[in-house]
Protein backbone atom coordinates (compact mmCIF):
# COMPACT_ATOMS: atom_id res chain seq x y z
CA UNK A 1 0.00 0.00 0.00
CA UNK A 2 1.07 3.31 -0.77
CA UNK A 3 0.63 6.21 1.80
CA UNK A 4 1.09 9.62 1.13
CA UNK A 5 0.34 11.59 4.60
CA UNK A 6 1.21 14.66 5.64
CA UNK A 7 -1.07 15.73 8.54
CA UNK A 8 0.28 14.09 11.47
CA UNK A 9 -2.17 14.58 13.85
CA UNK A 10 -4.85 12.66 11.19
CA UNK A 11 -2.36 10.15 11.57
CA UNK A 12 -2.31 9.72 15.14
CA UNK A 13 -6.50 9.40 15.33
CA UNK A 14 -6.76 7.21 12.04
CA UNK A 15 -4.17 4.76 14.02
CA UNK A 16 -6.36 5.37 17.11
CA UNK A 17 -9.69 4.07 14.96
CA UNK A 18 -7.75 1.09 14.21
CA UNK A 19 -6.83 0.12 17.77
CA UNK A 20 -10.43 0.46 18.39
CA UNK A 21 -11.79 -1.86 15.19
CA UNK A 22 -9.01 -4.36 16.54
CA UNK A 23 -7.25 -4.23 13.50
CA UNK A 24 -3.38 -2.31 15.37
CA UNK A 25 -2.52 -4.06 18.49
CA UNK A 26 -2.77 -1.40 21.51
CA UNK A 27 0.79 -2.17 22.59
CA UNK A 28 3.79 0.44 22.12
CA UNK A 29 5.96 -1.39 20.16
CA UNK A 30 7.85 2.04 18.81
CA UNK A 31 6.81 1.52 15.56
CA UNK A 32 6.49 4.77 13.07
CA UNK A 33 3.17 5.83 12.56
CA UNK A 34 3.29 5.56 9.16
CA UNK A 35 4.08 1.66 9.71
CA UNK A 36 1.14 1.29 11.94
CA UNK A 37 -1.32 2.90 9.69
CA UNK A 38 0.13 1.25 6.70
CA UNK A 39 -0.44 -2.45 8.61
CA UNK A 40 -3.40 -1.92 9.92
CA UNK A 41 -5.19 -0.29 6.92
CA UNK A 42 -4.03 -3.82 4.94
CA UNK A 43 -5.46 -6.24 7.66
CA UNK A 44 -8.50 -4.46 7.84
CA UNK A 45 -9.27 -4.09 4.06
CA UNK A 46 -7.67 -7.54 3.33
CA UNK A 47 -10.78 -9.15 5.29
CA UNK A 48 -13.24 -8.11 2.72
CA UNK A 49 -10.76 -7.98 -0.08
CA UNK A 50 -8.09 -10.25 0.15
CA UNK A 51 -7.29 -13.61 -1.40
CA UNK A 52 -8.23 -13.01 -4.66
CA UNK A 53 -6.64 -13.89 -7.79
CA UNK A 54 -7.94 -11.87 -10.54
CA UNK A 55 -9.48 -8.93 -9.03
CA UNK A 56 -6.67 -8.00 -6.57
CA UNK A 57 -7.02 -4.27 -5.81
CA UNK A 58 -4.31 -1.46 -4.41
CA UNK A 59 -5.25 1.15 -2.05
CA UNK A 60 -3.52 4.30 -1.87
CA UNK A 61 -3.85 6.57 1.52
CA UNK A 62 -4.28 10.43 1.06
CA UNK A 63 -4.28 12.79 3.76
CA UNK A 64 -8.00 14.64 2.48
CA UNK A 65 -10.74 13.00 1.40
CA UNK A 66 -10.94 15.36 -2.22
CA UNK A 67 -7.20 13.69 -2.60
CA UNK A 68 -9.16 10.18 -3.50
CA UNK A 69 -11.75 11.74 -6.13
CA UNK A 70 -9.91 14.30 -7.76
CA UNK A 71 -6.56 15.21 -7.56
CA UNK A 72 -7.00 18.77 -8.67
CA UNK A 73 -9.09 21.20 -6.37
CA UNK A 74 -12.29 23.27 -7.60
CA UNK A 75 -11.48 26.25 -8.98
CA UNK A 76 -14.59 27.98 -8.34
CA UNK A 77 -17.51 28.24 -5.76
CA UNK A 78 -20.18 25.73 -7.97
CA UNK A 79 -17.06 23.64 -9.15
CA UNK A 80 -16.59 23.55 -5.04
CA UNK A 81 -20.26 22.64 -4.06
CA UNK A 82 -21.06 20.15 -6.75
CA UNK A 83 -17.98 18.30 -5.48
CA UNK A 84 -18.94 18.51 -1.95
CA UNK A 85 -22.28 16.96 -2.73
CA UNK A 86 -20.69 14.33 -4.95
CA UNK A 87 -18.53 13.45 -2.22
CA UNK A 88 -21.20 13.38 0.05
CA UNK A 89 -23.16 10.87 -1.81
CA UNK A 90 -20.43 8.47 -3.44
CA UNK A 91 -18.38 8.27 -0.03
CA UNK A 92 -20.55 8.93 2.86
CA UNK A 93 -18.64 10.87 4.49
CA UNK A 94 -18.79 14.93 4.06
CA UNK A 95 -15.49 16.93 3.01
CA UNK A 96 -15.26 19.10 6.39
CA UNK A 97 -15.48 15.88 8.56
CA UNK A 98 -12.34 14.13 10.46
CA UNK A 99 -11.64 11.67 7.67
CA UNK A 100 -9.11 10.38 5.10
CA UNK A 101 -9.78 9.10 1.80
CA UNK A 102 -8.15 6.09 -0.23
CA UNK A 103 -7.71 5.14 -3.81
CA UNK A 104 -8.62 2.14 -5.22
CA UNK A 105 -7.11 0.66 -7.88
CA UNK A 106 -6.04 -2.64 -9.60
CA UNK A 107 -2.40 -4.23 -9.27
CA UNK A 108 -1.89 -5.74 -12.69
CA UNK A 109 -3.58 -6.92 -16.08
CA UNK A 110 -4.90 -10.66 -16.29
CA UNK A 111 -5.87 -11.69 -20.20
CA UNK A 112 -7.97 -14.39 -19.31
CA UNK A 113 -9.06 -16.71 -22.53
CA UNK A 114 -12.47 -18.69 -21.70
CA UNK A 115 -13.57 -20.16 -24.64
CA UNK A 116 -12.33 -23.49 -24.99
CA UNK A 117 -13.52 -23.76 -21.19
CA UNK A 118 -16.90 -22.32 -21.48
CA UNK A 119 -17.70 -24.63 -24.90
CA UNK A 120 -16.37 -27.52 -22.56
CA UNK A 121 -18.81 -27.53 -20.66
CA UNK A 122 -21.73 -26.83 -23.01
CA UNK A 123 -20.67 -30.30 -24.21
CA UNK A 124 -20.92 -31.77 -21.08
CA UNK A 125 -23.84 -29.55 -19.16
CA UNK A 126 -26.06 -27.25 -22.00
CA UNK A 127 -26.06 -24.06 -20.33
CA UNK A 128 -23.49 -24.20 -17.72
CA UNK A 129 -21.33 -22.82 -19.62
CA UNK A 130 -22.95 -19.98 -20.48
CA UNK A 131 -24.67 -19.35 -17.56
CA UNK A 132 -20.83 -19.13 -15.54
CA UNK A 133 -20.09 -16.66 -17.52
CA UNK A 134 -22.14 -14.34 -17.28
CA UNK A 135 -22.11 -14.65 -13.56
CA UNK A 136 -18.66 -14.08 -13.77
CA UNK A 137 -19.54 -10.57 -16.03
CA UNK A 138 -22.25 -9.22 -14.06
CA UNK A 139 -20.02 -9.54 -10.43
CA UNK A 140 -17.20 -7.74 -12.51
CA UNK A 141 -18.97 -4.66 -12.79
CA UNK A 142 -17.26 -1.81 -11.70
CA UNK A 143 -13.87 -3.78 -10.66
CA UNK A 144 -11.72 -2.94 -13.11
CA UNK A 145 -12.90 -5.78 -16.08
CA UNK A 146 -13.37 -5.74 -19.48
CA UNK A 147 -16.10 -8.22 -20.74
CA UNK A 148 -17.94 -8.62 -24.20
CA UNK A 149 -20.41 -5.84 -23.28
CA UNK A 150 -17.45 -3.27 -22.81
CA UNK A 151 -15.56 -4.59 -26.18
CA UNK A 152 -19.06 -4.14 -27.87
CA UNK A 153 -18.90 -0.67 -26.55
CA UNK A 154 -15.54 0.58 -27.29
CA UNK A 155 -16.00 -0.78 -30.94
CA UNK A 156 -19.05 1.12 -31.27
CA UNK A 157 -17.43 4.33 -30.48
CA UNK A 158 -13.97 4.11 -32.01
CA UNK A 159 -14.84 2.00 -35.39
CA UNK A 160 -18.42 1.89 -36.43
CA UNK A 161 -19.47 5.70 -35.29
CA UNK A 162 -21.81 4.80 -32.67
CA UNK A 163 -23.85 2.21 -34.58
CA UNK A 164 -23.50 -1.41 -34.81
CA UNK A 165 -21.32 -2.30 -37.81
CA UNK A 166 -18.87 -0.12 -40.35
CA UNK A 167 -22.20 0.24 -42.66
CA UNK A 168 -22.63 2.96 -39.85
CA UNK A 169 -19.86 4.78 -40.22
CA UNK A 170 -19.31 4.92 -43.94
CA UNK A 171 -23.25 6.16 -43.32
CA UNK A 172 -21.78 8.61 -40.70
CA UNK A 173 -18.86 9.72 -42.53
CA UNK A 174 -20.36 9.93 -46.53
CA UNK A 175 -17.26 7.25 -47.17
CA UNK A 176 -17.03 3.90 -49.27
CA UNK A 177 -16.80 0.38 -47.03
CA UNK A 178 -13.78 0.11 -48.94
CA UNK A 179 -12.22 2.73 -46.97
CA UNK A 180 -12.91 1.00 -43.71
CA UNK A 181 -10.00 0.16 -41.81
CA UNK A 182 -11.23 -1.05 -38.52
CA UNK A 183 -12.62 -4.15 -37.22
CA UNK A 184 -15.60 -5.25 -39.03
CA UNK A 185 -18.64 -6.60 -37.48
CA UNK A 186 -18.16 -10.15 -39.09
CA UNK A 187 -15.23 -9.85 -37.57
CA UNK A 188 -16.37 -8.70 -33.72
CA UNK A 189 -19.10 -11.80 -33.93
CA UNK A 190 -16.41 -14.19 -34.84
CA UNK A 191 -14.46 -13.19 -32.01
CA UNK A 192 -16.99 -12.80 -29.20
CA UNK A 193 -19.83 -14.72 -28.92
CA UNK A 194 -21.91 -11.67 -27.64
CA UNK A 195 -25.35 -12.77 -29.05
CA UNK A 196 -25.18 -16.22 -27.76
CA UNK A 197 -24.25 -15.17 -24.17
CA UNK A 198 -27.27 -12.75 -24.32
CA UNK A 199 -29.76 -15.58 -25.47
CA UNK A 200 -28.56 -18.08 -23.15
CA UNK A 201 -31.52 -19.71 -21.23
CA UNK A 202 -31.02 -19.76 -17.71
CA UNK A 203 -30.40 -23.58 -15.93
CA UNK A 204 -32.63 -24.25 -13.49
CA UNK A 205 -31.37 -24.15 -9.86
CA UNK A 206 -32.91 -28.04 -9.57
CA UNK A 207 -30.86 -28.65 -12.35
CA UNK A 208 -27.67 -26.62 -10.60
CA UNK A 209 -27.67 -28.52 -7.50
CA UNK A 210 -27.40 -32.04 -9.92
CA UNK A 211 -24.54 -30.86 -11.30
CA UNK A 212 -22.85 -29.55 -8.15
CA UNK A 213 -23.74 -33.06 -6.25
CA UNK A 214 -20.96 -34.28 -7.83
CA UNK A 215 -16.83 -34.11 -7.51
CA UNK A 216 -16.11 -32.88 -10.88
CA UNK A 217 -14.67 -29.67 -12.40
CA UNK A 218 -18.05 -28.90 -13.58
CA UNK A 219 -19.86 -29.55 -10.18
CA UNK A 220 -17.29 -27.03 -8.84
CA UNK A 221 -18.78 -24.47 -11.41
CA UNK A 222 -22.29 -25.51 -10.76
CA UNK A 223 -21.65 -24.95 -7.06
CA UNK A 224 -19.96 -21.63 -7.69
CA UNK A 225 -22.88 -20.23 -9.74
CA UNK A 226 -25.06 -21.41 -7.60
CA UNK A 227 -23.43 -19.17 -4.57
CA UNK A 228 -23.41 -16.03 -7.04
CA UNK A 229 -27.01 -16.99 -7.32
CA UNK A 230 -28.26 -16.79 -3.87
CA UNK A 231 -25.96 -13.37 -3.64
CA UNK A 232 -27.57 -11.63 -5.89
CA UNK A 233 -26.88 -8.33 -7.20
CA UNK A 234 -24.59 -6.32 -4.74
CA UNK A 235 -23.80 -2.02 -5.05
CA UNK A 236 -20.67 -1.68 -6.36
CA UNK A 237 -18.43 -1.00 -3.54
CA UNK A 238 -16.07 1.73 -4.59
CA UNK A 239 -17.92 3.43 -7.38
CA UNK A 240 -18.28 7.50 -7.06
CA UNK A 241 -20.32 8.22 -10.26
CA UNK A 242 -21.35 11.57 -8.68
CA UNK A 243 -17.54 12.29 -8.24
CA UNK A 244 -16.88 11.38 -11.80
CA UNK A 245 -20.13 13.24 -13.17
CA UNK A 246 -18.47 16.56 -11.41
CA UNK A 247 -14.70 16.58 -12.22
CA UNK A 248 -16.14 15.82 -15.70
CA UNK A 249 -14.58 12.28 -15.92
CA UNK A 250 -15.99 9.74 -18.82
CA UNK A 251 -14.71 6.36 -17.37
CA UNK A 252 -12.11 4.50 -15.65
CA UNK A 253 -8.76 3.22 -17.57
CA UNK A 254 -7.62 1.10 -15.17
CA UNK A 255 -7.98 -2.69 -15.80
CA UNK A 256 -7.28 -5.50 -13.99
CA UNK A 257 -8.62 -8.09 -15.80
CA UNK A 258 -9.49 -8.79 -19.72
CA UNK A 259 -12.20 -11.44 -21.10
CA UNK A 260 -11.31 -13.12 -24.37
CA UNK A 261 -12.94 -15.80 -26.18
CA UNK A 262 -10.76 -17.06 -28.13
CA UNK A 263 -8.84 -14.49 -30.60
CA UNK A 264 -6.52 -12.56 -28.25
CA UNK A 265 -5.20 -10.16 -31.33
CA UNK A 266 -8.97 -8.58 -32.00
CA UNK A 267 -9.46 -8.05 -28.02
CA UNK A 268 -6.07 -6.39 -27.89
CA UNK A 269 -6.52 -4.23 -30.60
CA UNK A 270 -10.11 -3.06 -29.88
CA UNK A 271 -8.46 -2.26 -26.10
CA UNK A 272 -5.40 -0.84 -27.66
CA UNK A 273 -7.82 1.46 -30.63
CA UNK A 274 -10.01 2.58 -27.72
CA UNK A 275 -8.04 3.58 -25.27
CA UNK A 276 -4.71 4.98 -27.18
CA UNK A 277 -6.31 8.35 -28.02
CA UNK A 278 -7.96 9.04 -24.38
CA UNK A 279 -4.17 7.99 -22.60
CA UNK A 280 -1.92 9.96 -24.74
CA UNK A 281 -4.45 13.34 -23.96
CA UNK A 282 -4.80 12.55 -20.42
CA UNK A 283 -8.22 13.82 -20.62
CA UNK A 284 -11.93 13.11 -19.34
CA UNK A 285 -10.82 9.48 -18.02
CA UNK A 286 -10.10 7.92 -14.24
CA UNK A 287 -6.52 6.58 -13.72
CA UNK A 288 -8.47 4.28 -10.48
CA UNK A 289 -11.83 2.52 -9.83
CA UNK A 290 -13.28 3.94 -6.98
CA UNK A 291 -12.55 5.44 -3.81
CA UNK A 292 -13.19 5.05 0.22
CA UNK A 293 -13.83 7.56 2.31
CA UNK A 294 -13.10 7.09 6.06
CA UNK A 295 -14.21 8.67 8.62
CA UNK A 296 -11.88 8.81 11.82
CA UNK A 297 -14.73 8.60 14.98
CA UNK A 298 -12.68 5.49 17.01
CA UNK A 299 -13.19 2.93 14.48
CA UNK A 300 -17.30 2.97 14.18
CA UNK A 301 -17.01 3.63 10.85
CA UNK A 302 -14.39 1.30 9.98
CA UNK A 303 -16.66 -1.30 10.92
CA UNK A 304 -19.85 -0.10 9.16
CA UNK A 305 -17.92 -0.33 6.11
CA UNK A 306 -16.96 -3.88 6.31
CA UNK A 307 -20.27 -4.80 7.39
CA UNK A 308 -21.29 -2.39 4.08
CA UNK A 309 -19.02 -4.58 2.13
CA UNK A 310 -19.77 -8.16 2.78
CA UNK A 311 -22.73 -8.96 0.08
CA UNK A 312 -19.96 -7.35 -2.47
CA UNK A 313 -16.87 -9.16 -1.44
CA UNK A 314 -18.55 -12.21 -1.10
CA UNK A 315 -19.66 -12.10 -4.36
CA UNK A 316 -16.53 -10.77 -6.23
CA UNK A 317 -14.37 -13.66 -4.29
CA UNK A 318 -17.04 -16.24 -5.68
CA UNK A 319 -16.78 -14.44 -9.22
CA UNK A 320 -12.97 -14.89 -8.51
CA UNK A 321 -13.12 -18.48 -7.90
CA UNK A 322 -15.25 -19.20 -10.83
CA UNK A 323 -13.20 -17.15 -13.28
CA UNK A 324 -10.40 -19.27 -12.22
CA UNK A 325 -12.54 -22.55 -13.15
CA UNK A 326 -13.49 -21.31 -16.74
CA UNK A 327 -10.05 -19.41 -17.66
CA UNK A 328 -6.76 -20.16 -19.52
CA UNK A 329 -4.14 -17.24 -18.65
CA UNK A 330 -2.90 -15.21 -21.71
CA UNK A 331 0.97 -13.51 -21.38
CA UNK A 332 -0.54 -9.63 -20.19
CA UNK A 333 1.48 -7.04 -19.19
CA UNK A 334 2.07 -6.41 -15.37
CA UNK A 335 2.33 -2.23 -15.76
CA UNK A 336 -1.57 -1.12 -16.10
CA UNK A 337 -2.00 -0.01 -19.65
CA UNK A 338 -4.72 2.57 -17.52
CA UNK A 339 -2.19 4.14 -16.20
Amino acid sequence: MRVAHSDGGKLVRLVRALIEAGEVADVDRGQPLIDLAMTGIGTWLDKSWGGMRYFEFRFDLCGHILEAVDDAQPDDPHSESRLREAVLGDLGVAVDEDAVGLVVGTTGQNWLRVGPKVLALEREHPGLGWNALNEVMKAGVGYGMLDFSWLEMAAQDRYWAGGESESDWAEAYGEELSEFSGVTRAEFDQAFPVEALRTARPVSSARLKLIAGGEDWSAEVARLVLKLRKIGDTAIAFDTPRCDEANELRESMDVGVVIEWDDTETVRRIVDDYMSPYMESGESMKDCIGAIGLRLDGGKHMMELTRQWRGASQRLKAADALIGLLAEEEDGTEEQAAR
